[in-house]
């Protein structure tokens, strides 16, 4: 007897949603149709764990390993240089002893390592690829990976004389930003570029004075837990900085429906600051799970990151970077935390609501525009000159505020020096004890 079930659209999405979800994760590792020619009797069962993780070099990893209680086969990606390579041998529970091939079938060395507590620990033995991974076990729908890279970080660093603050990004890929401060004279620059070296102890950077369009190539030397600027300008100049902070991030990788959602942020030892992130991350999440109900688009990947500017006892102030789903666009939003009022807060917190601050602001900037634009080209001009510089931050000299980004200009910055606003600051604001 042949029994006929209707089922009503919101059972249909939720089936294809959930087939959705599993064929997502399968497909950035390893499928049941890849592997099953490798067993003798497939019917009978296959077994697949997928890991990630990274090696020494801070490369991402993902690993599938398949089974049938005798055969072990899998894949390793290097993620990172776009490496593929696959891996056989006998199954041995919770222990790894096999040999490594490239894409060509061609043997090139040994695989061998130990699962303990679901993660894996194990050497690569390749000519001139050698290397060791960590890797956590993944759930079907979600990977959260330990910890982001080694290189994925935030430092503060001090001049010798104390009259100087330069702060650095790194990201995993090698680019990095950042800003220098003057401490006594309230002046600035900021900077982006890119380490130059595997060993990561050189950068080639553009540095950018706030309120000015000039840029100056430099170069960051890594010299121990010290750097050491050289100038490239018509005045060179040797500035070395001591570092006097260091701030990891954490990372989190999540499968939302078929979509991937990557996210980065800090994790310092606050536990409302804690819990301010995960709502963050959370709202993100939510936003990117209901586009997914909505598009039902395959194999998609977005990236929220955040990116403090400055990270202090106090606060921290930056910006949250993220990809906008079904926008094909990355947006800047600005995002600020006061260690000691234990939340968020935004530009009207810090200023006294009977001032009229957002004039005086507005005015400021565009005086400031009109001597940034002075003698430019005709585009450039209108660009800057057009922008409401809306995005901003604290800087321990002032506010800052920050143009779009555009892919011929890039972006630009203006400060206000506290000194020139005291007058309209809250007392009791979020800016208590920092000033």
């Amino acid at each position: 007897m042949n029994i006929q079930i209707k089922l009503n659209w919101k059972i249909y999405l939720f089936i294809y949603a959930t087939s959705l979800m599993a064929n997502s994760v399968l497909a950035q590792n390893i499928s049941y149709d890849e592997i099953k020619h490798h067993f003798p009797h497939p019917e009978k069962g296959i077994w697949i764990d997928h890991y990630s993780g990274y090696n020494q070099f801070g490369e991402l990893i993902y690993l599938s390993l398949a089974h049938d209680h005798h055969v072990l086969y899998g894949i390793l990606k290097n993620k990172t240089k776009h490496q593929t390579f696959s891996i056989e041998g006998n199954y041995k529970k919770n222990k790894l002893s096999a040999i490594i091939a490239d894409s060509s079938e061609n043997r090139i060395g040994n695989l061998s390592g130990k699962i303990k507590d679901s993660v894996l620990t194990a050497d690569l033995f390749i000519p001139h690829l050698a290397q060791t991974i960590v890797c956590k076990q993944m759930s079907r729908y979600s990977q959260d990976l330990p910890e982001c890279p080694s290189k994925n970080y935030f430092s503060e660093y001090l001049s010798q004389d104390k009259n100087i603050l330069m702060t650095i990004r790194k990201f995993d890929d090698g680019s990095l930003s950042g800003m220098m401060i003057h401490l006594k004279d309230s002046l600035g620059s900021w900077f982006y570029g890119s380490l130059t070296t595997e060993q990561w102890t050189t950068a080639n950077v553009f540095m950018t004075d706030y309120n000015s369009i000039k840029r100056i190539k430099s170069i960051l030397e890594y010299q121990n837990d010290s750097i050491v600027i050289l100038s490239q300008n018509n005045n060179p100049a040797k500035i070395s900085f001591s570092q006097t902070k260091k701030f990891e991030f954490k990372c989190k990788s999540e499968i939302l429906l078929s979509l991937q959602a990557n996210s980065r942020y800090p994790w310092p030892e606050d536990k409302s600051f804690r819990k301010w992130m995960q709502t963050e991350l959370q709202n993100w999440n939510d936003k990117i799970y209901n586009y997914g109900i909505k598009s039902l688009s395959l194999y998609e990947s977005y990236t929220l990151d955040f990116v403090p500017v400055w990270w202090s006892d106090q606060l921290i102030s930056g910006n949250l970077r993220m990809d906008e789903p079904g926008e094909n666009r990355t947006i800047d939003i600005p995002w600020h935390y006061s260690f000691r009022q234990n939340e968020s807060f935004t530009l009207d917190d810090i200023f006294d609501k009977n001032t009229n601050y957002r004039t005086r602001i507005s005015q400021r900037i565009e005086s400031t525009k009109q001597k940034m634009t002075e003698g430019t080209k005709d585009k450039l001009y209108e660009f800057i000159i057009s922008d409401p510089f809306e995005n901003w931050c604290l800087l321990p000299i002032g506010l800052s505020f920050q143009s779009k980004w555009h892919p011929v200009y890039g972006e630009y910055r203006i400060i206000i020096p506290f000194k020139e606003i005291n007058d309209l600051l809250r007392k009791n604001g979020p800016l208590k004890k920092v000033m």
